[in-house]
Parts: structure tokens; C-alpha cells; sequence
């Protein structure tokens, strides 16, 4: 019951206090026409977009680890997630980064963002599982886990079938939902493939899709280019959903997933 209680305060604490702190860093960029659509990395002042998405993501790593040191690696990825959520919640639509800078110039932006982040928020998750308490009903902990490489190819696909049947458009909720369920759909796949994989390597599959999801955006109906695309919302799904929503899915959607594949395996448990 005290674990229970202690795990949703740190919840709404994370989702109604501390979420909207690292929201505000991300919501405060502008785009080059001195809108609000902007990014980290495609926004009027990169530097500090690229120190204001680094500061959620810290604000996030500080959350989930002291969750995961209190009730568990799974329970810290969530609260980091969380967190996480409301920074890609403030980032702008695709649609509109395209529109505003009138060519494709935000997709291969959006991928170096993606890299660049993603390789920080693995460093968070890795992080996470350090210092969680390990429950007595975890898998072994290992680094890689007994099949990584397996596990990274079915993760990636998971992710990119939950991605590209969720965003049909780059509503802004849809699009951090698509990302959701292709981390849920990573994670129970790799699971499956490994019942010891760790979240940490669960995660990537979906980081990792979110480094070449941008560049699907350049996948258009002949004769329609990228700009005609964003305008008709005729974007490939999968672009829909730009870099921070992907890292907050690969965080909220890890233990969903793994919950999902414990319940189709006898005798397996979640995080």
C-alpha cells in the first residue's frame, strides 16, 4: 500500500509539477517566424534550443532516477516519461516546421535533433537502470541482455508499425501517442524475443527510429513535393512525429510493453 501511494505521488508530481517545468523550457523556443512550431534544434536560436531540450531531458534523468533508486527501474522510466511528455507536448508539428520554412530543410534538422538527443536520453536510461533497486522478480540484470541484436530488429519494427499506424497526422497528442504505442509494441516484442532484455536496450529501438523517421518524410506522392505534402497533410505517418515525442515513447511506452509481453509469457514479470 506505502509503495502504491509513494509511486502516484511521484506520478502526479512528475505529470502536474515538474513535467510542466521541463515543458516551459521547450514551449519557450520559437521558430524563425517568431511562432511557437519549433524545436530544439529547428527553432530561431539553436544554442539555446539545443541547452533548453538538454535541461528537460535532465530534469527527467533527476525524476526517474530518483524514482527508479525508491520503487524500481519500470517506475523510473515511467516518472521519466512523464516528464518527458510534456517537453515533446511544447515542440512543434512537423506540418508546420515545413510550412514555416517553406522546404524540407526541418527533416534532415530533425534527424541530427533526434541523434543528438536519443544518445542522451539512452545515456538517462541507462542511467535509470544503474541506480534502480532491482525487485526480486526481475530477470537478471544484464547490459545487453542474451539477444540484443534480435531484440533491436523486432523493437525497431514494432516501433515503426505502432508509429505508422497511430500518426495519420501530425496533431501534436497524436502524434506523442503514436510514439507511445510504438514504444509499447518495441518493448513487448523484444521481450518476447528476450525475456531478459533490459529497458535500457528496449528503449533504443525507438530511439533509434526516431533518428530516420524525418527522412521518411522525403517519401511523398509524385508529383507532390515535401512543402505541397505538409500543406495537404500527406506526410509519410511515421514523420509525423518529431524527435522529443519519440524519446518520451521510448520512456512511457518500455513498460507497458514489457507488462504486455509478461502477460503473454507464463511465468514472466514485468520491470
Amino acid at each position: 500500500m506505502k509503495s502504491a501511494v509513494l509511486r502516484w505521488t511521484i506520478y502526479l508530481l512528475a505529470l502536474f509539477v515538474v513535467g510542466p517545468i521541463a515543458g516551459w523550457l521547450t514551449g519557450a523556443l520559437r521558430g524563425v517566424d517568431g511562432g511557437p512550431d519549433a524545436t530544439p534544434l529547428v527553432c530561431s536560436t539553436p544554442v539555446a534550443g539545443l541547452a533548453a531540450g538538454l535541461g528537460a531531458v535532465v530534469i527527467a534523468l533527476v525524476v526517474g532516477a530518483s524514482t527508479a533508486a525508491l520503487l524500481g527501474v519500470g517506475n523510473g522510466f515511467s516518472a521519466a516519461g512523464l516528464v518527458l511528455a510534456w517537453a515533446a507536448w511544447r515542440t512543434g508539428e512537423i506540418d508546420a516546421l515545413i510550412r514555416t520554412a517553406k522546404s524540407s530543410g526541418p527533416l534532415p534538422s530533425l534527424s541530427v535533433e533526434a541523434a543528438i538527443f536519443g544518445a542522451v536520453a539512452l545515456g538517462v536510461a541507462l542511467a535509470i537502470a544503474a541506480v534502480g533497486r532491482q525487485q526480486t522478480t526481475d530477470p537478471p540484470h544484464r547490459f545487453l541482455g542474451t539477444r540484443p541484436l534480435p531484440v533491436l530488429i523486432v523493437g525497431f519494427l514494432g516501433a515503426a508499425i505502432g508509429a505508422w499506424l497511430v500518426a495519420v497526422t501530425p496533431l501534436k497528442g497524436q502524434a506523442v501517442a503514436a510514439a507511445v504505442v510504438g514504444g509499447i509494441l518495441a518493448a513487448a516484442a523484444g521481450r518476447l524475443v528476450d525475456p531478459e532484455a533490459p529497458l535500457p536496450v528496449l528503449a533504443l529501438p525507438v530511439l533509434a527510429l526516431g533518428i530516420v523517421a524525418p527522412l521518411t518524410g522525403f517519401i511523398t506522392k509524385a508529383p507532390m513535393d515535401v512543402v505541397q505534402a505538409a500543406y495537404a497533410g500527406a506526410l509519410f505517418p511515421t514523420a509525423n512525429v518529431v524527435p522529443m515525442d519519440y524519446i518520451a515513447g521510448a520512456f512511457l511506452g518500455a513498460p507497458v510493453g514489457v507488462s504486455w509481453a509478461a502477460s503473454m509469457s507464463s511465468g514472466k514479470v514485468g520491470p
